[in-house]
């Protein structure tokens, strides 16, 4: 587990990541991303997935002084350890074979909070959030297959979060935005028993405001 924490963090600094506008800046803000996520272990064995992974983040922002609000969606990246075959027939009925269960897992969430930006480096924020979670195991293309869902609850969380600003570019783009870059880590306690996504975070963000 130690081993797959630290490659996944070797493998957010060379990516980006979830990421906000930088405080005490009003604005809008898009967000494009890569970063560790870390389950809890009992659902995890439950649903037979490992406890670690990569989320992959669309998200957007908007900043009001101290006050934040993020929304978007997520895809997260898990070893399925519950995969099951299928004799397939494809959509059109072209071919037929035996195939291994894909596994997809979405979310969608909403965070409001507060921070505080010191000397224009470090960020602290606090937030609370609610994810919506759906997961399942399908085949592609595949008509009138087997299919499992997942057993996960949505639920409410609570994230502090601390970033480091790197660079800031000095210039607006063509399009008027700010492009910032920095590290981060957040630590997601889940107010759900079987809530999925709870555990230390960590990445490199690249944020864009407008």
């Amino acid at each position: 587990m130690k081993k797959l924490s630290i490659s996944l963090f070797l493998i957010s600094i060379f990516t980006c990541s979830y990421a906000e506008v930088p405080f005490g800046e009003l604005g809008a803000g898009f967000d494009f991303g890569i970063n560790t996520v870390h389950f809890d272990s009992e659902v995890a064995a439950q649903n037979e997935i490992d406890d670690e992974g990569i989320a992959l983040t669309v998200a957007g922002n908007f900043r009001l002084t101290i006050v934040s609000l993020n929304f978007g969606f997520r895809t997260m990246l898990v070893q399925d350890y519950g995969s099951f075959s299928n004799d397939v027939t494809t959509l059109f009925g072209s071919s037929s074979d035996t195939l291994d269960s894909d596994l997809s897992i979405g979310t969608l969430f909403a965070e409001m909070g507060v921070g505080y930006d010191f000397y224009e480096r470090l960020d602290l924020s606090l937030a609370i959030g609610a994810e919506m979670i759906s997961g399942s195991r399908t085949f592609e293309d595949c008509y009138d297959c087997d299919a499992e869902y997942l057993d996960i609850d949505s639920g409410l969380y609570i994230k502090p979060t601390a970033r480091f600003l790197i660079y800031k570019m000095p210039n607006k783009t063509m399009a008027g935005e700010t492009i910032y870059l920095g590290l981060f880590v957040d630590y997601k306690k889940a107010l759900s028993e079987q809530f999925i996504n709870d555990g230390m975070n960590f990445g490199l963000n690249i944020t864009s405001r407008f």
